[in-house]
Parts: C-alpha cells; sequence; structure tokens
C-alpha cells in the first residue's frame, strides 16, 4: 500500500484538518476572552505556540495509535480485518463538519453582530500630512480622476431630517460609483467626516482624493434644495457649483444633473448607455420611508423592517425597497430570533429582482441567505452575478468571503477580503474578515497591527 493510501486509512489526513479547524476556533474564542480580561498580549502568543507545538504530535499519535472499543491501541498490534479505522474516519468526519459550523456560527456572529454598525467608526486620522518649517503640506492625490462625496448638511428646520441628507448623499455616491473611469470612496470612508469643520486638503489626503464634492440640502414640504459644489483638493478651488430649486419628485434628476456634471469635469462625459440613477419611484411618500428605513438598516434597528415594508406597500413596483427589505430580513436571520426571517428575505430578494434583475442589492441578499442556508452552489452564482454589475462593493465584497469562508476556499477569500480592504478600510464587518484571513494564511502581525488599529480607533 502507498504511503499515501496508508496515511488515508489511518485518517492521519482528518485528524490534520481536525486538529486545524479546532484550533482556529480555540485561537478566536482565546483573542475575545483575552481582550476582554485585558491580558498581556504575549498570552495570545503562547496559545498560538502551543497550537503549533501539538499539530505534529497529533500527526504522530493518529499514524501510531488507533481507537478501538477496548481502548487505544498501537497500530502494528491490531489486525487489519478488524481495524474500524473506517467507522473512526466517519466520526471524524461528523466532528470536523460540527466545529466548522460551530466555527463559521462564531465568524458570522463576530463579524456582524459583535459589530455596532457601519458607522461606529470616528473620524479617520490624517496620517499622510506633514509639516514643514511649521507650514501643513499635504500630499497630491494619486487618482486624478477621483472625487469624495461628504455627507451633505442637513439645512432643514427639522433635525430629524437627517436621514434624508444622509440619503441622498449615499445616492449621490452610488450614481458616481456607475461612472466609468471615476474613483469614489465607500459610503463608511466619507461618512467618518460628518460635519467637520477642517481643511478640505486635510480631508482629500486622509481619503486619497484629487478632488471633494460637498453641499447641503434642505427640504420644506414638497420643495427641495440641494446646493452642490466640487473642490480641487490640492488648492482649494471650486471646479464647479450648482443650487437646485426643485419639487421634491424631481430628486432624481437633480442626483442625475450632480452625476453628469461631474462626470463632465472629471472625464469627459457620463458614457453611453450609462444610466446614473435607475430604479426611480413616482411615489414620493414610498421613497422618503424608503430614506428612513435605509437609516434604520444602517443601525441594525429592527424598525427597518416596518420602515421598508411601509415603503414597499406605498410602491409596490419600486425594487430598491424591496431589494432593502431583503437585506433587512437577511440580517435578522444572522441573529437567530426568527428563521422564518431567511424564507423572507429569500422570497423579497427574488420578488425584487423579477423588478430589476440587475439590482445589486438584491443579488447580495438572495446570495447570502442561500449562503446562510448552506445552498453553496446557487449562492455562488448569485454572488458572481452581483460582482459582475458592481465589482467594487466593499459589503458585496465582505459577504462573499464569508461565503469563501464558509467553503474551506481559504486562499480566494484573502485576495477578496484584502481587495475590498483597499477598497473601504472603515466597515467594521469587512475589517473583521479581513483580520480572520491574515490569521487563517498565518500573518499575524499583520492581523494584530489591525486588531490594535480597531482598538485606537474604537477608544
Amino acid at each position: 500500500m502507498s504511503l499515501f493510501a496508508e496515511l488515508k486509512r489511518r485518517n492521519v489526513f482528518r485528524v490534520a484538518i481536525a486538529y486545524i479547524v479546532v484550533a482556529w476556533l480555540v485561537m478566536q474564542v482565546a483573542d475575545v476572552v483575552l481582550n476582554n480580561i485585558e491580558a498581556p498580549d504575549w498570552m495570545f502568543g503562547v496559545i498560538l505556540l502551543l497550537m503549533g507545538i501539538g499539530f505534529p504530535f497529533a500527526l504522530v499519535f493518529a499514524w501510531a495509535f488507533e481507537l478501538t472499543p477496548e481502548g487505544l491501541k498501537r497500530e502494528h498490534e491490531i489486525d487489519p480485518a478488524q481495524s474500524i479505522a473506517t467507522q473512526t474516519g466517519r466520526k471524524l468526519d461528523f466532528l470536523i463538519i460540527g466545529v466548522l459550523a460551530l466555527a463559521l456560527a462564531y465568524f458570522f456572529w463576530e463579524s456582524r453582530i459583535a459589530q455596532e454598525g457601519p458607522d461606529t467608526f470616528s473620524e479617520p486620522a490624517v496620517e499622510q500630512s506633514s509639516s514643514v518649517d511649521g507650514q501643513k503640506m499635504y500630499p497630491t492625490a494619486t487618482a486624478k480622476r477621483s472625487v469624495a462625496v461628504l455627507p451633505f448638511v442637513n439645512m432643514s428646520a427639522d433635525a430629524d431630517k437627517e436621514y434624508f441628507s444622509d440619503g441622498i448623499t449615499e445616492e449621490i455616491i452610488n450614481a458616481l460609483v456607475k461612472i466609468p473611469g471615476l474613483s469614489v470612496p465607500a459610503r463608511t470612508s466619507v461618512f467618518g467626516f460628518k460635519g467637520h469643520q477642517g481643511d478640505v486638503r486635510a480631508v482629500g489626503a486622509s481619503l486619497g482624493v484629487a478632488h471633494i464634492l460637498e453641499g447641503s440640502i434642505r427640504s420644506q414640504g414638497n420643495q427641495v434644495r440641494i446646493t452642490a459644489q466640487l473642490i480641487k483638493v490640492d488648492d482649494g478651488f471650486n471646479l464647479w457649483s450648482e443650487t437646485f430649486d426643485r419639487e421634491l419628485e424631481n430628486i432624481f434628476a437633480v442626483q442625475e444633473e450632480i452625476a453628469t456634471a461631474i462626470a463632465q469635469v472629471l472625464v469627459g462625459e457620463l458614457g453611453v448607455g450609462v444610466q446614473a440613477v435607475p430604479n426611480r419611484t413616482r411615489n414620493m411618500e414610498a421613497y422618503d420611508i424608503y430614506l428612513q428605513g435605509r437609516a434604520a438598516l444602517r443601525r441594525r434597528d429592527e424598525e427597518a423592517i416596518v420602515l421598508l415594508q411601509q415603503a414597499t406597500q406605498a410602491d409596490p413596483h419600486f425594487a430598491p425597497a424591496w431589494a432593502a427589505l431583503a437585506i433587512a430580513y437577511q440580517v435578522q436571520g444572522y441573529m437567530g430570533e426568527d428563521q422564518g426571517y431567511q424564507q423572507k428575505a429569500e422570497a423579497t430578494a427574488r420578488h425584487a429582482l423579477a423588478l430589476d434583475p440587475e439590482n445589486v442589492d438584491a443579488l447580495d441578499a438572495l446570495a447570502s441567505v442561500l449562503r446562510d442556508t448552506w445552498q453553496w452552489a446557487e449562492s455562488e452564482e448569485y454572488f458572481e452575478a452581483a460582482l459582475a454589475i458592481d465589482p467594487q462593493s466593499s459589503e458585496l465584497l465582505e459577504d462573499y468571503a464569508e461565503f469563501l469562508v464558509g467553503t474551506a476556499r481559504f486562499d480566494e477569500m484573502l485576495a477578496v477580503a484584502e481587495r475590498a480592504y483597499s477598497i473601504d478600510s472603515n466597515l467594521p464587518p469587512l475589517v473583521d474578515v479581513y483580520r480572520v484571513a491574515l490569521l487563517i494564511d498565518g500573518r499575524f502581525d499583520e492581523a494584530f497591527a489591525l486588531v490594535d488599529r480597531l482598538n485606537r480607533t474604537d477608544a
């Protein structure tokens, strides 16, 4: 019998896999426990060292001994005809599956539930700036065709309208992302600068962009005033500015006008066939409730489900509202409070796709709920379809990375998480996924540095 066949017969490979999976789960739990009791950093290193030392001993033990009904026996003492290695192998398979399920459940809990939401990061520190002779200098952004959309200021008399200005800001970001050749930082990165009063050059340098789009929104009744200005980071001069006085039902036209203007200034034109603001609704009540629901969803507030249900009732043909509702159901399914949420998420996402087959949020929601219910093949099909439409979505890439760890494709998970992190380093679940990917790859120094960054930011 070949060495490979003998290793397989003696379950050495299964023991190796089981050991790695159990060790990974132990390290995750140890990381949380040691952090909560404020243990010294070296303790985690000791546990990691012990796990590493134990691995070869586990393999030698699996090779030399076999578990029998009479207890442990040396391999050479057992008649091959009486060996129960096959039955032991099946038990190891169940053990591996069970531990993987526990590890995956813990991973989802840590990356989704333990976080307070995507807006928990405070304003990022400006590390790229320097001082020369007391004069602060800001490096030029590397990408000339790049623009960051800072949160538009709510100028409405009603302070509760903050959700509206934040929602419009996000809609403008989504519109600009669709412009080919234009680099646009993710929402979580720019919202760290909400309410900033500093030099726009510092903000641009921190975000690594050449241009900043900022403005304000004032809404009263059916009237909306939006002011916007495009600022060049290196010298602080305005390249474009405009004030839009419109009725609320023309809000989508304003978003399209802003996207078109930015495209003309930075890339020459919007591009043939590019629709920056698709899936509009003529029902402004539905749209307003939709923005409220999106804000609640960002907070991981269960109220999001109620609001988004109301939005779909107000306009049953508004695909983004159905897609957002599917995400809200899927998030509640993660929390495990009601398994019926998974069925609702799948049905709602499929309904949204019936209205708009290319809605990325709906594709992501459906792929994620299929992943959560172990339907791996169909889940990957929807992830691939979503990524073909929007390959730069950090939230989509983060969800896909979770799919990859669930299918034990760790190298691919690392590549996807690394790419997503380069797009958006301020999305908490994504940062956690990237940290896990680094640990699995053995890049412990980088993983610990990421933990230090999280701790500094949360402080």
